[in-house]
């Protein structure tokens, strides 16, 4: 869903050098990453491929990156074994594939971490500061890079207290404590938690919220997500630190690549214990940023339970092969992991379920298609039509306008709304707010009374109480005779209210659309639409009632090219013309001319919109 925003933001980038939305408010949140997609779509092009393909990029990067970066102080088995599991692990596959910042967050807080290490452990020059600031303006989840220097100060207390770092400190302290404050003050749209009542009580606000209440949520998350390797990384990391205490106490000395992990460990427990304080519904997706770090950590303890066994004399195995058995250990950890899930994702279409057994507390079941609704109404859309739509942002991407959005939820579930002068509108796009089936109503009798056409523009958030009521849910399906398109996800729809007083053109006849099957008509609710492509298993066919009622019937069979479509047309019964209709790739529409024995005419008006063959307006009698 996030995706819209982050697109639009691209757009104004490149429109008007900075994310100005059309509500006139800026696109703050991941501003870097909206920079980068709006560069990234200058050379490449504007297309949904291009948004995403920089995530795609980024996935492919980030093992080589980092283990460019740790391999002078992390094993490198422990770094290849990593980024198999980094490559084979769906949570990642499904983000590579989205216009969304979370692989490029993830990378920058990876190394950001990374490159801290690196200059304090280590006393190298690193530069570690411009990857926290670039993580900091990808996303508010980069604070957790502050915990760094309380990890550090338990673990290494000398190195903390040095000049450089107190003074790295002293400015890190103020410039995160601004990354929050400056959200809940100043912004408007990409808030990342509700902020309603927040705003308007201001600094005490903020304080309030932050600090209210704890819970220990996104370890139970973590678990959930990770059934099998938590345990190891749980277990693992409590035997790990008694085992480093107990070298301590018995003054010997402690290599730094254990230390380094010691230091992730403590980091990582850290972050999520300040999670715990976030006022917002549990996401799964929070932890993402931090997820490459917990890879490398229970893939270090499974190396080191290895090399355990190793010294006790109760395994061994030669060192070409250790690799390769450590990778079968982790792949078999990592219950999620494997190449036929990623194959699974890569290869999904709209009409298979996004299934998962590992957690289920936000996300969708199902590939949502917003585009092909949005490019329904854009193919048919008149100048002065009204446009009414659920996800207001995606559907002003495609259609390029929406007047009103419709959405009826409360506090907590989008709060994208303000009042502004005497009306309510939502902050992204500046479109009237419709939150009742009365306004609804009444907004659609206006607009037809003034003689203008009304589209609906459905999500899945149609079937979500939480999004729409009961009562809007009930007026759409009793008038699922407007439907005119439905979304290749089945759930969406485009509904069109037309005009009380709309007449027909003269001589154009009413049609009856429906599907044969096995030799017997199937009405679909007088749609006005008919989709006939390649996978097609049965002939669709329209029936249209003339001046003298007879039927004129029109076959659509399944094409025999992406651009060409069998048309067979009766009238009384008797064929009278069957022709292959070709339309070129490059055309939008194209008007067929069919003459009758009785030498009547009619025009068949025919659109294309992505391979599909879209009957539009009617057809057309003529002397």
């Amino acid at each position: 869903m996030d995706e819209g925003f982050y697109i639009l933001a691209a757009k104004s980038i490149l429109k008007f050098f900075y994310p100005l939305y059309p509500s006139g408010y800026v696109l703050f949140k991941s501003i870097f990453y909206s920079y980068l997609l709006a560069i990234f779509s200058f050379f490449l092009g504007n297309s949904v491929f291009t948004y995403r393909l920089l995530s795609l990029i980024i996935f492919s990067m980030t093992p080589l990156i980092i283990f460019e970066i740790a391999k002078d102080f992390i094993n490198t088995k422990v770094l290849y074994i990593s980024s198999l599991i980094f490559f084979l692990f769906p949570w990642e596959t499904e983000y590579a594939r989205t216009a969304l910042y979370y692989p490029l967050l993830q990378l920058l807080f990876t190394l950001s971490v990374l490159l801290f290490i690196k200059s304090t452990f280590f006393d190298k020059k690193s530069n570690f500061s411009i990857f926290w600031i670039l993580s900091s303006f990808t996303h508010q989840l980069s604070i957790g890079l502050a915990f760094a220097f309380p990890s550090l100060l338990l673990i290494k207390p000398k190195i903390f207290f040095k000049k450089k770092n107190l003074l790295s400190l002293l400015f890190w302290i103020p410039f995160f404590t601004f990354i929050m404050i400056q959200e809940v003050l100043f912004w408007k749209v990409g808030q990342v938690y509700s902020t309603q009542t927040v705003s308007q009580q201001k600094l005490e606000g903020v304080i309030k919220y932050f600090f209210s209440h704890f819970n220990l949520v996104y370890f139970k998350l973590l678990y959930k997500s990770h059934p099998f390797t938590f345990p190891v990384f749980f277990v693992g990391s409590l035997l790990f630190i008694i085992y480093l205490i107990t070298k301590k106490i018995k003054k010997e000395s402690v290599s730094e690549r254990n230390m380094v992990f010691l230091f992730l460990i403590i980091l990582l427990f850290l972050i999520l214990f300040a999670l715990g304080f976030m006022r917002t519904h549990p996401m799964p997706r929070y932890l993402f940023p931090f997820h490459y770090l917990y890879i490398m950590i229970v893939v270090f303890f499974l190396f080191s339970l290895l090399q355990i066994l190793k010294k006790l004399g109760k395994f061994i195995l030669k060192p070409s092969f250790e690799i390769t058995f450590l990778f079968i250990i982790a792949y078999f950890s990592f219950q999620q992991a494997g190449f036929n899930k990623v194959l699974s994702i890569i290869t999904r279409d709209y009409d298979e379920k996004v299934t998962t057994d590992i957690i289920r507390t936000s996300g969708r079941y199902y590939p949502i298609d917003h585009e092909s609704l949005g490019l329904y109404v854009k193919n048919n859309i008149k100048k002065d039509d009204i446009v009414i739509a659920i996800h207001m942002v995606f559907q002003y991407l495609y259609v390029g306008k929406v007047d009103y959005w419709l959405f009826t939820g409360g506090p907590g579930t989008w709060d994208a709304w303000e009042k502004k002068g005497n009306k309510w509108r939502e902050f992204y796009l500046g479109s009237e707010w419709i939150n009742s089936l009365e306004k609804l109503k009444r907004i659609i009798k206006e607009k037809m009374t003034e003689g203008k056409r009304i589209w609906i523009i459905t999500s899945p958030s149609e079937n979500n109480p939480a999004h729409i009521n009961n009562n809007i849910r009930q007026f759409l399906n009793k008038n699922k005779d407007k439907v005119l398109w439905i979304s290749r996800d089945g759930i969406g729809k485009v509904y069109l209210f037309t005009p009380f007083s709309r007449k027909l053109r003269k001589h154009t006849y009413e049609a009856e659309w429906g599907i044969y099957q096995n030799n017997q008509l199937k009405t679909i609710n007088n749609k006005i639409f008919v989709k006939v492509t390649k996978k097609s298993l049965y002939k669709t066919a329209l029936i249209f009632h003339g001046e003298n009622k007879k039927r004129i019937k029109i076959n659509f069979s399944p094409p025999e090219t992406d651009v060409s479509v069998l048309l067979e047309i009766f009238k009384s019964g008797v064929l009278e013309l069957k022709r292959i209709i070709h339309i070129n790739k490059g055309e939008s529409s194209k008007i067929i001319i069919v003459k009758f024995r009785n030498k009547d005419r009619y025009s068949l008006h025919f659109r294309v919109a992505r391979g599909n063959y879209i009957l539009i307006d009617s057809l057309d009698y003529k002397k």
